[in-house]
């Protein structure tokens, strides 16, 4: 289990997903609970500052484990 806080837009939400997880159902996710367009927004790690581009990769091939904090930008 991967447990993800993410902010943006003045919002904070957590939930827990599998490490089998993509990309794809995180931001999915993200977009719903948050009511951000995940076509103009793009999820960042806020520890090593990597952007989750490649919505078919799992949350382990991301290398996204264990606890996770995460902010959305705008896609550039």
């Amino acid at each position: 289990m991967v447990d993800i806080a993410v902010w943006g837009e003045g919002l904070r939400a957590r939930r827990r997903f599998f490490e089998s997880d993509s990309v794809a159902v995180v931001e999915a996710w993200v977009g719903r609970v948050l009511g951000l367009d995940m076509r103009q927004n793009q999820l960042w790690t806020g520890l090593l500052r990597i952007t989750l581009e490649d919505g078919t990769l799992t949350l382990r091939e991301a290398g996204i484990k264990y606890k996770h904090a995460m902010a959305v930008t705008p896609r550039r």
